[in-house]
């Protein structure tokens, strides 16, 4: 129903006309429908509630697992349902440090409630709205935006905070567009700091407009992801920090390539080929950019290549994509998150975390059908 409304959208004169500020007020009743709404088929958010809690009080969210705290008394009773709804209790939080920060902000708001961090993600949501009806996307495809599925379901209900990082890559964009490479090459680490894999789109970002690879700009963003890092550095040292390993060496879900290479290999094998794989797209789109300047493809590239070898595919990962989906009129991005919807089928087996094949091959077709529609496009554009 919502996907025959978004065609209904796109496709109709009615909304030639739609005012901005009607989709404002669109994003702003969503979320507010959604703030005090539970999440739907998740169960992450008690584990941010628990991270927001940890940091607000130890300042050391890497340090101990969740069931290091089974049993301990001075834990709060809402903090101790909290604790029992978290996911694989046993292995430490994945979270980076500035997701962290957020969800210690929340926890000074509310703790042990989830709507000081959805009240986050819709402030976000008007922020992406807003700075791209500045940057000239029509309201009527910012409308069809915060309806859909993907962003209801992810972002509104299971306040899944990869919306942030959609955001702090679009301001990248933005910042560099306008000349402001320091502040583009800031808010990738930001991103970075959120999920560390953003962190392979700052070469690109350290390229002028004029194609002159900038040493400056590649100090300031050393410099900027360890001092972000430096929570996670210190852990590693003291040797309490291993999720994130945990969840690289062990985690499949939903995977897309990954699921072929595997069929081929064995798992640890996959893995060293995607990395190689996806090594040499970045360094393939690193030469892209000296030669071409395009950034908001090039990087476009190499973020949906991440989503096609990653291990991991989770639905909500699509929303790091969505507002630069904008700048270069992708139909790929909303094949991903319309198809990664289908995902949730695991539901039905209550005792698997299995996506069943079918619905990869799903997702890998519309992929690649919608690519090679937005290949064309773009050549007839050029034409």
């Amino acid at each position: 129903m919502q996907l025959a409304l978004i065609a209904w959208i796109v496709l109709s004169k009615h909304f030639e006309k739609l005012a901005i500020k009607h989709v404002v007020c669109t994003a702003l009743v969503l979320s507010a429908v959604g703030m005090f709404s539970s999440p739907l088929l998740e169960d992450d958010h008690f584990r941010y509630l628990w991270d927001g809690y940890i940091t607000a009080t130890t300042g050391r969210p890497y340090q101990h697992p969740p069931n290091f705290y089974f049993g301990d008394s001075s834990v709060p009773i809402a903090l101790q349902e909290v604790l029992n709804g978290i996911n694989y209790p046993e292995i430490t939080t994945i979270y980076g440090p500035l997701l962290q920060l957020v969800f210690a902000a929340s926890y000074y708001v509310a703790a042990g409630q989830l709507w000081p961090l959805k009240a986050i993600l819709a402030t976000t949501l008007v922020i992406v709205i807003v700075k791209l009806y500045r940057e000239g996307v029509h309201p009527k495809w910012l409308l069809a935006f915060c309806i859909h599925p993907l962003l209801i379901k992810e972002s509104i209900l299971s306040a899944h905070p990869d919306l942030l990082i959609g955001a702090l890559v679009m301001m990248a964009v933005i910042f560099w567009r306008k000349v402001c490479n320091q502040s583009a090459v800031i808010a990738i680490c930001l991103a970075a700091a959120i999920k560390i894999n953003i962190a392979v789109l700052l070469p690109v970002f350290c390229f002028t407009k004029r194609g002159r690879f900038d040493w400056t700009l590649v100090a300031i963003s050393t410099v900027v992801l360890v001092t972000l890092h430096l929570p996670l550095v210190l852990e590693q040292n003291l040797g309490s920090f291993g999720g994130a390993s945990t969840f690289a060496k062990q985690w499949v879900f939903n995977p897309l390539l990954f699921r072929a290479i595997v069929f081929l290999t064995d798992s640890n094998q996959a893995r060293l080929i995607v990395l190689l794989l996806f090594g040499a797209i970045c360094i393939a789109v690193f030469v892209k950019q000296y030669f071409d300047q395009q950034l908001h493809v090039n990087i476009f590239i190499a973020m949906i290549a991440l989503l096609f070898l990653a291990p991991a595919v989770n639905p909500w990962y699509w929303l790091w994509l969505a507002p630069l989906s904008f700048f270069v009129s992708s139909p790929v991005v909303w094949a991903g998150a319309t198809t990664s919807m289908l995902a949730y089928v695991h539901v039905l087996n209550p005792n698997s975390f299995i996506v069943p094949a079918w619905v990869g091959a799903i997702q890998v077709f519309a992929l690649t059908a919608a690519t090679i529609l937005q290949v064309n496009n773009s050549r007839r554009k050029t034409r």
